[in-house]
């Protein structure tokens, strides 16, 4: 599961940058319940079905039909579908950013090789693993 706070290119009443949340749910397999209590910030919720959440055409059409410019990303397994939907994003010429205090990581080793990864392509990335 991917959470992702998008930076919009336009401004609210009083002049502020809007933002959005959207949710991407892994549908890999047919069971998908949230956590109890789990308070959900945003009616947008797209699906994938593989790691990263860019192969969703509508979660690109959306970013792109909102003029998304930036995009900050926290998730289940930043060695998973995180590290797939960041690299993806950048590909896509997105201002990426990770929270790195709202990512579980399971394997730190791996996680090492992945955090390089990211500074290597410009990821901005904030707090530090609880």
């Amino acid at each position: 599961m991917v959470f992702v706070q998008v930076a919009l290119d336009r401004l609210d009443s009083r002049g502020s940058k809007v933002a959005d949340y959207l949710l991407v749910i892994d549908m890999q397999s047919d069971y998908v319940k949230f956590a109890t209590g789990l308070l959900l910030v945003s009616s947008r919720i797209f699906e994938k079905r593989r790691a990263s959440c860019f192969t969703n055409p509508d979660l690109k059409d959306f970013l792109e039909g909102n003029a998304a410019k930036s995009l900050e990303f926290i998730g289940v397994d930043g060695n998973g579908c995180v590290k797939a939907s960041i690299l993806a994003a950048v590909k896509e010429n997105y201002q990426v950013s990770v929270d790195l205090s709202a990512v579980g990581v399971a394997n730190q080793k791996k996680f090492k090789k992945t955090l390089h990864k990211w500074h290597s392509v410009g990821v901005i990335v904030e707090g530090e693993l609880s």
